[in-house]
């Protein structure tokens, strides 16, 4: 009976192993997407906010007011909010995948100290 429970224990942890492993490669040779643990959520702007941008009370708010909408649009340029999304998600895809080959190591450990 032990030796039953060993073999499943080892075929099992195998499985998980192979497992993450092929669903990581799917996800980084973009034959699929990575689970969606973080989504983009847009910012909503009200035509009242944006007419009292163009309010500013001198000169020196305007062109502050103008820089810092310059300086947001060439970052956004330069990093799209969905990249930061996509980041995060293969991050926690990375950190779960790491999760599930450590059990199904340990998972096959046991099977194999039941084997023997």
């Amino acid at each position: 009976m032990k030796k039953i429970i060993g073999w499943v224990f080892l075929f099992v942890g195998v499985l998980i192993i192979i497992g993450g492993a092929w669903e990581s490669y799917q996800i980084f040779s973009a034959k699929k997407s990575a689970p969606d643990v973080f989504k983009f959520q847009e910012k909503i702007t009200s035509p009242i906010l944006n007419s009292a941008k163009g309010l500013a009370k001198n000169p020196e708010e305007k062109i502050t007011q103008e820089i810092k909408e310059t300086i947001q649009g060439q970052l956004e340029k330069m990093l799209p909010s969905d990249f930061i999304i996509k980041l995060l998600n293969l991050i926690s895809w990375s950190i779960f995948v790491t999760f599930l080959i450590f059990a199904g190591g340990k998972l096959s450990e046991i099977g194999i100290k039941l084997l023997k």
